[in-house]
C-alpha cells in the first residue's frame, strides 16, 4: 500500500507538472489580463466612482451597486455624457424591464426574506402586476409607504422621518459613495420638504404624492425607482439583522 501511495504520489505530480508545461502561456496570459482588470478596476474606485454615483443619484436612481457591474455603471454614466440624463434613465429602466421583467421580479420575490415585507407580500404583488401593466398610478402609491414602514422596522420606532434616519444613519457608518449617495436622494428628492402650491414638485416626492399634490408622477421610470428604494432599505434591513447576530465562535 504505501509502494502503491507513493507511485500514485509521483504520478500525480508529473500530471500536474505537465498540465502547467503545457498551460504555461496561457496561465501567464490570465495572470496579466487578471492584474489589468484589477488596476482598472482600482483608477475607477479611486477616479470616476464618486462622480458616476453622483450622476446616478441626480437621476434619482439608488441600490445601482448592487445590480449593475462597474462595467455597467461606466457605460450608463458615458450615455449620461453622450445622450443626457432622459436617455440614461430610459437605459437603465429597460435593463430592469428585459426578459418580461426578471429582475424586478426576482428582487421582490426575494424580499419574502423580511419579515414586514412578506406580511405585505398582497400589496408587492399588485404594485409588480401594475407596473408591469404600464399603471404606475397603482404601482407608486402602493410602494411608497413600505419604504417608510420597513425604515420604521429598522429603527425599531414609530418616527415619522424613518426613511430619512435610516439614510442618515448608513451615511454616517459607511465610507462607500453610493451610501451617501443614497442619503442625497432620499433627502434632495424623495422626502424633501417643499410648500405645497408655492415650491415645484421634485420629479418623485412621497410628499407630493401620497397628499395628492402632484397630478404627474406616473411614469415606468419613477415605479422603478420606488421599486429600488424599497429593495435599498431590505437589504439595510438584513445588514441589520446581521449585527444584530451572535457572533460564532470559532
Amino acid at each position: 500500500m504505501v509502494r502503491a501511495f507513493a507511485e500514485f504520489q509521483n504520478n500525480l505530480q508529473k500530471r500536474v507538472q505537465q498540465w502547467l508545461d503545457e498551460n504555461r502561456d496561457a496561465l501567464v496570459a490570465f495572470h496579466h489580463h487578471l492584474a489589468a482588470d484589477l488596476a482598472e478596476l482600482e483608477r475607477y474606485r479611486s477616479e470616476e466612482e464618486g462622480e458616476a454615483f453622483a450622476i446616478l443619484s441626480q437621476g434619482g436612481w439608488v441600490g445601482m451597486e448592487r445590480h449593475l457591474t462597474f462595467s455597467d455603471i461606466r457605460g450608463v454614466v458615458q450615455l449620461y455624457r453622450t445622450h443626457g440624463e432622459t436617455a440614461m434613465n430610459q437605459t437603465i429602466v429597460l435593463y430592469f424591464d428585459k426578459q418580461d421583467y426578471a429582475l424586478l421580479v426576482a428582487m421582490s420575490a426575494d424580499w419574502v426574506r423580511v419579515p414586514y415585507l412578506r406580511d405585505r407580500q398582497a400589496i408587492i404583488s399588485d404594485a409588480v402586476s401594475a407596473h408591469k401593466a404600464g399603471q404606475f398610478t397603482l404601482s407608486i402609491p402602493a410602494l411608497l409607504p413600505l419604504a417608510e414602514g420597513l425604515a420604521a422596522e429598522i429603527l425599531g420606532d414609530i418616527t415619522t422621518r424613518a426613511v430619512q434616519k435610516v439614510a442618515a444613519d448608513w451615511k454616517s457608518r459607511e465610507a462607500e459613495v453610493w451610501a451617501q449617495e443614497f442619503f442625497n436622494v432620499v433627502e434632495q428628492v424623495i422626502y424633501k420638504g417643499y410648500t405645497f402650491g408655492k415650491d415645484p414638485a421634485p420629479y418623485l416626492n412621497r410628499h407630493g404624492i401620497l397628499h395628492g399634490r402632484v397630478p404627474d408622477y406616473a411614469s415606468a421610470v419613477n415605479s422603478t425607482r420606488v421599486l429600488l428604494l424599497i429593495d435599498a432599505i431590505a437589504e439595510l434591513w438584513h445588514a441589520k439583522q446581521s449585527s444584530l447576530a451572535p457572533a460564532t465562535i470559532q
